[in-house]
């Protein structure tokens, strides 16, 4: 809610026939608790007499439009990335980070800070495990500030412990942004925020939809006699609304922007399925990176209280890996000390356990480019002791961009007629749908959104996509 003292008040609209209640207007200490509910509902709304300005409005005119850029070690193993505009009205977005090659569409090191008054840091770790990165960072200003995108590179071959500087200058709404020493990127051309939240775009492989950028989850959901199991897609790539899909309709994609080295934190024989200490793995993070598929597992919707032990497992029996390859999911341990291994291809342990229903995301590892296929299921046994079970689908990962450069990007089921998946209640619209391309289906594809709405509702938008469901469930809510 905010560092600030707030007001709060709510209108809820509950699922059936259950009547809107207004909700008391709560006084919203931080860090304090406070709670309502419909047995003191208020009878009217009241009108905010003094509404909170989130953001000033009035547009600033940069009277200098130079910067400088700075990268230097932090430490014994981080790298800091440091940007000064010359004038401090600056207010905006850095984005950018370590690129595998100058070709490359997406970093392999991943990085987001917003400028404050010209000024904005930025760090990493293990900056030793990049050797030889392209590194490039983007300068979105903010809407209120008129000025236009820039782009520096900041070395073509990072070295760590090298200090580097490099400098450049915005455009002003009249012309081109000044070319900096290195610099490929036009401001339509350079990577934009928000471009994976916008545009829907068809990807398919082979038969499948292809999903390679956002949030999805392997679901359960109660059902006679057990459990079902759908994809929760929220990635937009296909739907522009969230859609529940068969597994066996999807390709999980991997593209070589998840390459990442096994480091010093993941030194536990436990984790020798990622390979050798120092070799890269292709990792899908715990936390969110906009470049990268993010699975994880939903049982919100189950009663874990009609189940032995209150426990459901998600198990993974793979069917089809590369030769040689090892996977695992690990997650964070608390408090931010080291991690707990889920499940273990090395250690053959192919089952995720949960105890409460939950929405979670884990660390995803693949040892080897290629295809990896697992028969899913959700299992528990019941109270009486028979066993409850979803039927099994095929999950599958594409790891590699060779891998998925040699998906068709033929439409699935074109030979049917019919998509492959539906949603759950209503069909897709295939009118509506954008024509396929005709060549790669891997095109990249972006919508710019201003970098306001990326610093300012990415922590609101990501809290209310990961409890979605819950949210739905219990309430509807309107401000």
């Amino acid at each position: 809610m905010g560092p600030e003292p707030s007001q709060v008040q709510a209108v809820f609209t509950p699922e059936g026939d259950a009547p809107r209640w207004i909700s008391n207007p709560l006084d919203v200490q931080p860090g304090a608790s406070v709670q309502t509910d419909s047995s003191s509902a208020a009878e009217t709304w009241q009108e905010a007499s003094h509404p909170r300005q989130l953001a000033p409005t009035q547009e600033t005119e940069l009277q200098e439009l130079g910067y400088t850029i700075r990268m230097r070690k932090q430490g014994k193993r981080g790298t800091k990335i440091v940007v000064d505009t010359e004038d401090k009205n600056f207010n905006g977005l850095l984005t950018g980070g370590l690129y595998d090659a100058k070709d490359s569409k997406y970093p392999t090191v991943d990085l987001e800070t917003p400028i404050t008054n010209g000024h904005g840091e930025v760090a990493f770790d293990e900056g030793e495990y990049f050797t030889g990165s392209y590194a490039k960072v983007n300068l979105f200003p903010h809407s209120t500030v008129k000025a236009g995108h820039a782009s520096s590179v900041i070395t073509e071959s990072f070295a760590f412990g090298e200090n580097y500087e490099t400098t450049g200058r915005f455009s002003t709404s009249n012309e081109e942004p000044d070319t900096t020493p290195g610099k490929e990127d036009s401001p339509s051309q350079a990577p934009q925020p928000g471009a994976n939240e916008a545009e829907a775009d068809t990807h398919q492989c082979s038969e499948k939809y292809l999903l390679d950028r956002g949030h999805v989850d392997i679901k359960a959901q109660p059902a006679e006699g057990g459990f079902t199991t759908v994809l929760r897609d929220d990635t937009a790539q296909v739907d522009k609304k969230s859609v529940d899909r068969k597994l066996d309709d999807v390709v999980l994609g991997v593209h070589d922007n998840a390459l990442t080295r096994r480091n010093d934190k993941l030194a536990g024989k436990e984790f020798d399925f990622l390979g050798k200490p120092g070799e890269r793995f292709y990792h899908l993070p715990q936390t969110q990176n906009q470049h990268i598929i993010w699975p994880g597992y939903n049982t919100q919707d189950l009663d874990y209280s009609a189940t032995k032990d209150n426990a459901v497992n998600l198990n993974l029996k793979p069917t089809s890996t590369p030769d040689g390859a090892e996977w695992g999911a690990f997650i964070d341990a608390s408090h931010g000390k080291g991690f707990s291994v889920l499940a273990n291809s090395a250690a053959k342990d192919y089952t995720i356990e949960t105890n409460f229903p939950a929405h979670t995301h884990t660390h995803w590892a693949f040892s080897k480019p290629g295809v990896y296929t697992f028969e899913a299921t959700y299992t528990a046994t019941g109270k009486d002791g028979k066993e409850l079970k979803s039927e099994p689908q095929t999950l599958t990962f594409a790891v590699g961009d060779k891998t998925l450069d040699s998906c068709s990007s033929r439409k699935p089921s074109d030979s049917e007629g019919e998509t492959p998946s539906e949603k759950p209640t209503e069909k897709p619209d295939d009118a509506a749908r954008p024509e396929e391309p005709t060549g790669s289906s891997f095109s990249p594809w972006s919508l710019v959104l201003p970098a306001v709405l990326v610093v300012v509702f990415k922590a609101f938008y990501n809290f209310f996509r990961d409890n979605e469901d819950l949210i739905r469930r219990r309430f509807g809510l309107n401000f």
